[in-house]
């Protein structure tokens, strides 16, 4: 049987912070996939890119790494990143 959650423990730290922030902004984030391999992760804010990147072979965690990271570019910078079609 589980053991009720203790509400007075500290919450666990907040993974992929920067994708949480674009997301709780309203951003989408989709990872497509074909076959038995993921393809393609991006991330948009209504019709604005964010990121998009190839992911064939990554795994989960490699892929919201590298959300994270790109996510951060563009909250820091405002620059948006397509590394499928090779363009800034």
């Amino acid at each position: 049987m589980r053991k009720p959650r203790n509400n007075d423990q500290p919450a666990a730290p907040v993974s992929w912070p920067n994708v949480r922030k674009v997301v709780d902004d309203g951003a989408t984030l989709q990872v497509h996939g074909g076959g038995h391999f993921l393809d393609i992760a991006s991330l948009y804010q209504e019709d604005q890119l964010i990121c998009m990147f190839l992911c064939k072979r990554m795994r989960f965690d490699e892929i919201m790494d590298r959300l994270d990271v790109l996510a951060k570019r563009y909250n820091d910078e405002g620059k948006a990143t397509d590394e499928v079609n090779g363009s800034e």
